[in-house]
């Protein structure tokens, strides 16, 4: 139960001990008197969402070929450095 001075100062019994409530935590309305959102919004966040996770996905393979190639062409090349041009590529997937 809250006091009148409690709730003109719009205090909050916690353990016994009325302590203020910041303004950015208090409900300025309740939940049911709230606009709901348009159908549509959670669409385009949904395929904002997917189209982040298909273009990382994308680059990630795109990275991965080019240092395959980058890798037979030293083997090529040069085989003795095959096992040294490996290193970037092991670290790039222990990072990522």
């Amino acid at each position: 139960q809250e006091t009148h001075l409690a709730q003109a100062l719009r205090l909050t019994q916690h353990r016994g001990a009325l302590i203020p409530v910041p303004q950015h935590l208090r409900r300025s309305a309740p939940l049911a008197r709230m606009q709901p959102c348009d159908p549509s919004s959670a669409f385009f966040g949904f395929m904002g969402v997917t189209s982040a996770i298909v273009f990382a996905n994308l680059g990630a393979a795109y990275g991965t070929a080019k240092s395959g190639v980058g890798i037979s062409s030293m083997g090529v090349m040069r085989p003795d450095m095959v096992m040294r041009s490996i290193i970037p590529v092991v670290m790039a997937g222990v990072l990522g």
